[in-house]
């Protein structure tokens, strides 16, 4: 966890608490499916950039790495999963996923994350809202977050995974997931580190177990 003293307090960002949506590149577009369907109560929309389905590994970790990045999973076993543990009342009830839009684009050359496990993720969320969902296989894009003029090659999947594809996907992603909105990636904002202790119980605090810094 980032010291208190080296960052300021999370300042009131006017959000409104009944349009949230989630979204995340690769191992952010895991987190991102997971925290959409274990809230999806207070969660509304999921976007999604080479990220597969909803609780893909579970307790195997070798699927990790394999099936989950490399394979075909399929949407029935997540399917299953997310049925299971709505009805142990480990996450939000399912039916709230019927309201869950869903934005989730794969690259064709994408050699991290191929795009089959992309489309399971899709599935699974059409699998509740066929309507809301939204799933693109990108020619030439490899494992990065597609932008107009920054980054890598198109085509590259190699570090810092930001790739210049000549156009914008993140505006359409977030005007997709806000039901018509119109939104755009194009403005300025700011990097914000901020103290994430009153968020965190303090035992976890003494342990330093909880934060979303690198």
């Amino acid at each position: 966890m980032v010291a208190a003293t080296a960052v300021e307090k999370l300042p009131a960002l006017d959000a409104d608490g009944n349009r949230i949506t989630v979204s995340g590149l690769s191992s952010g577009a895991y987190m991102a499916v997971q925290l959409a369907v274990a809230h999806s109560a207070r969660v509304t929309g999921v976007g999604v950039f080479a990220g597969g389905p909803y609780y893909c590994v579970g307790l195997n970790l070798a699927r990790a790495e394999g099936v989950c990045m490399q394979g075909s999973p399929g949407s029935d076993g997540s399917i299953r999963d997310a049925e299971r543990l709505a009805g142990l009342h480990l996450i939000d009830s399912t039916e709230h996923l019927r309201r869950m839009r869903a934005w989730l684009l794969a690259g064709e050359a994408d050699t991290k994350v191929v795009s089959p496990v992309v489309r399971a993720s899709a599935d699974f969320f059409a699998h509740y809202n066929k309507a809301g969902t939204k799933f693109t296989l990108q020619p030439g894009l490899g494992h990065g977050l597609p932008t107009p003029s920054h980054g890598v090659a198109c085509d590259i999947s190699a570090a810092p995974y930001i790739n210049k594809c000549g156009a914008d996907f993140v505006g359409p992603m977030l005007e997709a997931l806000q039901a018509g909105n119109a939104a755009t990636s194009a403005g300025k904002g700011r990097l914000l580190a901020f103290d994430q202790t009153e968020f965190v119980p303090a035992w976890r605090r003494w342990w330093s177990l909880s934060s979303l810094g690198p």
